[in-house]
């Protein structure tokens, strides 16, 4: 028997524009059946995408061990979740502002991660000092969230100050970051309005199948010729 994934079906209306990625004002409608999910890293992303959305669901095929950095900053934002057996349970929430959240060398909170906190950061009630003493580039990345209407205070290359919640609305977004370019994503699909990507295949390098996985998920995605 082939193990499977409970995630949430998101209703958006997105289609591919050459190397641009189209995202409309999202609405999540109920839970569907996935193929499970063995990436970390995809892991990672539907687990803090679940908690942006506020909503509920289960990622099959997690290991304890990969998700547990994880899961702790989940709980000190609010976001309720816990392990059971191989899977990683995402409960409906109101985050809460985490204090601070600092990368660190594996087993620590991974910096490729940093992006999704920060948007998580957005929707969550107070303030939230994201620091990133690995890379600078990221948080340069994640002003274009400013654009959305997110209440962001760069303070230096490796430190960004995050106020919310705040309603994010949609615009152009530019992904030339992988990681950004993935939270960008994930802040499109949380946002009012519409949003346009590009460029995507930088995306879509580190994320396979990221139209087709989207489609699973519900999302309405077209790869235009």
């Amino acid at each position: 028997m082939r193990s499977r994934l409970w995630a949430v079906e998101i209703t958006v209306s997105i289609s591919v524009e050459s190397i641009q990625l189209r995202i409309d004002t999202p609405q999540i409608t109920r839970v569907c059946q996935l193929p499970a999910i063995t990436q970390r890293v995809d892991q990672f992303f539907l687990g803090f995408e679940i908690a942006i959305d506020r909503a509920g669901s289960d990622i099959r095929g997690a290991r304890a061990e990969d998700v547990e950095v994880v899961a702790a900053v989940l709980a000190r934002m609010n976001s309720r979740c816990r392990m059971e057996g191989d899977v990683l349970r995402v409960e409906q929430s109101n985050v809460q502002a985490a204090g601070r959240v600092t990368t660190s060398l594996w087993p620590g909170f991974p910096s490729d991660l940093v992006s999704l906190v920060t948007v998580l950061a957005t929707q969550a009630q107070g303030r939230t000092l994201v620091h990133d003493w690995l890379y600078e580039l990221r948080l340069f990345a994640l002003e274009q969230l400013s654009g959305m209407g997110a209440d962001l205070f760069l303070c230096d290359p490796h430190r960004i100050i995050v106020t919310g919640p705040r309603r994010l609305r949609g615009r152009p977004l530019d992904s030339r970051d992988l990681r950004s370019g993935m939270a960008l994503i994930a802040a499109a699909l949380a946002a009012d309005g519409q949003s346009r990507l590009s460029p995507l295949e930088t995306v879509e390098r580190g994320y396979g199948r990221l139209v087709e996985r989207l489609q699973e998920l519900g999302a309405k995605v077209a790869k235009l010729p």
